[in-house]
Parts: structure tokens; sequence; C-alpha cells
């Protein structure tokens, strides 16, 4: 299953020319949104499948795996 949101946090906002990756752990320090499924089963949730990329004016594409 593949989870992509996207959303603006301007916060995360910054200089830097392109998209900011963020990979990994790194990923956890930033606020996502909660998300919900009805009826879903447990599931794991691998560090190493998750990644943000954070435009310079602040807008998260998030992708998890």
């Amino acid at each position: 299953m593949f989870l992509r949101q996207e959303w603006n946090d301007r916060r995360l906002a910054h200089h830097d020319n392109g998209m900011l990756p963020v990979q990994g752990k790194d990923v956890q320090k930033i606020w996502r949104p909660d998300t919900y499924f009805t009826n879903m089963n447990d599931y794991k949730l691998y560090e190493d499948n998750q990644l943000a990329l954070i435009s310079r004016f602040g807008y998260v594409y998030y992708s998890s795996r």
C-alpha cells in the first residue's frame, strides 16, 4: 500500500533552491496530518520507506510504502 499526502507548513519554508528531501528517522521530526482509515488492520510502517519533500515555500509532499 502506498500513502501519499500533501500539505503546506510555512514553518518548514527554507531559502534553498529546489526541494529539500527528508528521509528515514528525520521524517518523524516534522509535523504530519493524523490519518485514519476505517476498518484498518494492524500494519507496520518502515522508516526506510518514508520520504518527505519540502519546497522552499513550505509545501510538503509525503510518501510512504
